[in-house]
């Protein structure tokens, strides 16, 4: 195997500068092809899911509010032992929810020390920069009782690094068995030099500030 190998980096070297050029451009455009069509496609499925479940858990927040509002009405204006019963009950149901909201999301300092440590197991992917995307507030919302910040925002990042394709592909598999809701958006991979190539990486996670991701 490494003989073969051998022979075509070979084969490769006695190409004109033109011919290699041509090369590497037509593999850079394969993988980016191979690369949105079998890792991105689960990603986006993954993505609606997320979004399709935060808008149920909005929905599901909404009404416990309502009947909330109407059992402590009632409350009010006839104390009685069911009532309270079923106020408590639905207080408890909302907290719940608010649990579940803010166990998809993941603190910026988390995120950055995640990353930091996943880097480190890459000792081939060489960290260009870290820049911010502009935060997006979502429509659901984390009541105080329950201990969160009262808005649940969209973080945004792009991770520029310098590395080799398996080790930027083994980068992101780590990420994709995070145990939190972290999602990769673009990936461009630019090679420069080879074998090493420029990797610039889009993602996204769920926090309950509203500043930016702390990098």
């Amino acid at each position: 195997m490494k003989e073969k190998l051998r022979q075509l980096l070979a084969r490769v070297d006695a190409f004109a500068l033109r011919e290699r050029i041509l090369l590497f451009v037509t593999l850079g455009v394969v993988l980016v092809i191979v690369w949105n069509g079998v890792l991105l496609g689960p990603v986006n499925v993954e993505k609606k899911r997320i979004t399709a479940e935060l808008s149920g858990l909005k929905q599901q927040i909404v009404t416990a509010e309502q009947q909330i509002q109407d059992a402590t009405a009632g409350i009010v204006v006839d104390v009685n032992k069911e009532n309270r019963e079923r106020a408590a009950t639905l207080r408890q149901e909302l907290a719940d929810l608010d649990r579940r909201i803010g166990q998809l999301a993941l603190g910026g300092e988390e995120l950055t020390k995640v990353l930091a440590e996943m880097l480190t197991k890459e000792p081939e992917l060489k960290l260009i920069r870290i820049r911010n995307l502009e935060r997006v507030p979502l429509e659901v919302s984390i009541a105080p009782q329950a201990g969160g910040a009262g808005r649940l925002y969209r973080h945004g990042l792009v991770i520029e690094m310098e590395g080799g394709y398996f080790s930027a592909l083994r980068y992101l598999k780590a990420l994709e068995g995070l145990p939190w809701q972290l999602s990769w958006s673009s990936f461009n991979y630019k090679v420069n030099a080879y074998p090493l190539a420029h990797i610039t990486l889009t993602l996204y996670t769920l926090g309950l500030t509203e500043g930016a991701v702390g990098v």
